[in-house]
């Protein structure tokens, strides 16, 4: 295929030329353009795997950037660590090489302001070397971690206050996976008949709205034979937090019906545990994507107990080794399975199943 550039009115060949681009998020990608691609899919990296990325790529090419010696500037792997977990959150590297870039900076202009007050000096005065980036230096030169404990300081609080219809899901986002926050309310009470009415809150998609009703049919469907009573004529409201942000997708139905089953069997869920999947109208349990990146943003969140779809084992077996030894995982066919290993102990309907 010749082709003519008009500017330079000179032609060129761009048969043996391949274009190669790169994006976050596929849906944001035209249909008519996505069909025409050759899709490669590129999970996300492990803390570990980033910490790798970091030492033998990332440090290396920013020093040789900013012109600082090797011998100068040292990263222990506390450090490290605390700048991957407590300052990027993401499914690359990208964030971190620029966190990795503003140490060097600094380094740099440290260095230069230890120079300039003696530049006939043969050495730097009163300046030790190298500097070491632990975690209060790093505090001191980008701030407050953004992320880091706090997450999971608040999965501890949710944890300590669950209550019948909270259920932790997993979802997928182009920056990673996330634990995602289900919230079941039974609106109606003793002294006040409700209309079957559900109330669903939190920015929902339809997919994900659809996934609340398939959820709800199966409860009403299967009430009797579990034991518990029927969402029939019951008001209910279903809520995700984060309500800014928009949220979609099938992978929450295991997650919906067991919130759901919460409420109409009032028991609580196990607070310790977050699973994913979708399902179907008789009670399935079906593959979902993102399986990687959702475990990974489960342990990142200190959540060690998981249930995924039997159908993604295989998908499983991309997660680093070192990340799977420290959890639970379960790999689940149905609905009825997902109940039993989801519900308390304690739990009276355990015996229906």
């Amino acid at each position: 295929m010749k082709n003519k550039q008009y500017y330079l009115n000179l032609p060129f060949d761009l048969s043996q030329v391949i274009f190669i681009a790169t994006a976050n998020d596929l849906s944001t990608i035209d249909g008519p353009l996505s069909d025409r691609l050759e899709i490669i899919e590129m999970s996300g990296y492990s803390t570990p795997e980033k910490i790798r990325i970091a030492e033998k790529h990332v440090i290396p090419s920013q020093l040789e950037t900013h012109g600082v010696c090797p011998d100068y500037i040292r990263l222990p792997p506390e450090g490290l660590q605390h700048l991957v977990s407590g300052y990027t959150r993401e499914a690359g590297v990208r964030q971190l090489a620029r966190q990795i870039a503003s140490l060097c900076r600094h380094a740099a202009l440290s260095i230069a302001e230890a120079v300039n007050t003696n530049c006939e000096a043969d050495c730097l005065p009163d300046f030790s070397l190298p500097i070491v980036y632990d975690r209060e230096k790093i505090g001191d030169v980008l701030g407050p971690a953004t992320f880091g404990d706090r997450s999971t300081d608040l999965v501890d609080r949710l944890r300590a206050g669950f209550r019948p219809g909270m259920v932790f899901g997993l979802a997928w986002t182009p920056y990673g996976g996330e634990l995602m926050l289900i919230e079941g309310v039974a609106a109606t009470t003793k002294s006040r008949d409700g209309k079957g009415r559900v109330i669903m809150t939190g920015k929902l998609g339809e997919v994900l709205k659809e996934s609340v009703d398939v959820a709800r049919s199966w409860i009403n469907a299967n009430a009797e034979r579990l034991g518990v009573d029927s969402l029939l004529g019951k008001d209910v409201h279903v809520h995700l937090p984060a309500g800014a942000v928009g949220k979609d997708g099938p992978s929450a139905g295991c997650a919906l019906v067991t919130s759901l089953f919460s409420l109409a069997s009032r028991r609580l869920v196990r607070s310790d545990t977050a699973l994913t999947g979708e399902i179907s109208l008789t009670g399935l349990v079906l593959p979902v994507g993102g399986i990687k990146e959702k475990v990974l943003g489960a342990h990142r969140a200190g959540i060690r107990r998981l249930l995924l779809p039997e159908a993604n084992r295989s998908d499983a077996m991309q997660i680093e080794q070192s990340i799977k030894d420290e959890l639970e995982l379960h790999f689940v066919r149905d609905l009825d399975e997902v109940l039993q290993k989801m519900m308390t102990p304690s739990s009276f309907v355990l015996s229906k199943l």
